[in-house]
């Protein structure tokens, strides 16, 4: 029996993973084509990557040898898509005011905590950065964006870690933001909409 529910659970995270590896990539390689375009990318601008990981958006949908890119995030990656990577916080970054020409973060603000944590993180992107360009799912969008499951969002922080910890065998706290949320955290900044299916996936927020 419990071999059997190890297999359909084997099997569910296969499909999850196609969905996001493959479906998701026309989104990021068009969010990736919107950040140069908006930003107006020269190739000489110091690009501050917040949650960097190991830089795939870069590899996968840009010409990154061009680009002056610094990584950050909470583990190391020795990617060479970065000419340099630090190990941080969001939420504390390690740089002077106005002393980067251009933060990049693609779904990394949902990940610190919640309201005040986020607050927190965009206090920092605004300090530090001369401008920015942030993606973060919506929360209205009618099903969560990193385990494919309807309404997940809207049940409590507690319930959520349940399901995922059953289904997908983790347990992160995630917290969707809503456009009128993103307004005050970032109230200079432009807000556009990444739509599908006639809905709103995610928000673009950036500040050129």
């Amino acid at each position: 029996m419990r071999e059997k529910i190890e297999n359909k659970l084997d099997f569910i995270q296969k499909i999850r993973n196609f969905v996001f590896f493959n479906i998701t990539d026309k989104f990021k390689r068009e969010r990736m084509r919107l950040f140069f375009q908006i930003m107006k990318i020269k190739g000489n601008e110091i690009i501050l990557d917040i949650g960097a990981g190991g830089g795939e958006l870069w590899n996968k949908f840009s010409s990154f040898e061009n680009l002056n890119l610094i990584g950050l995030d909470i583990k190391q990656n020795n990617s060479k898509v970065y000419k340099k990577f630090i190990i941080g916080d969001a939420r504390n970054l390690p740089f002077s005011n106005k002393s980067i020409d251009i933060i990049f973060s693609n779904s990394v603000l949902e990940h610190v905590g919640g309201g005040e944590q986020q607050k927190i993180m965009a206090n920092e992107i605004m300090r530090v950065g001369k401008k920015f360009f942030i993606q973060v799912p919506n929360k209205h969008f009618p099903v969560e964006p990193h385990y494919f499951i309807p309404f997940l969002q809207y049940l409590p922080i507690r319930c959520q870690k349940i399901i995922t910890k059953i289904f997908f065998r983790e347990s992160e706290e995630i917290y969707l933001p809503t456009r009128k949320q993103l307004e005050i955290l970032f109230p200079d900044a432009e807000i556009i909409p990444e739509v599908f299916l006639g809905l709103t996936k995610s928000f673009y927020i950036y500040k050129k």
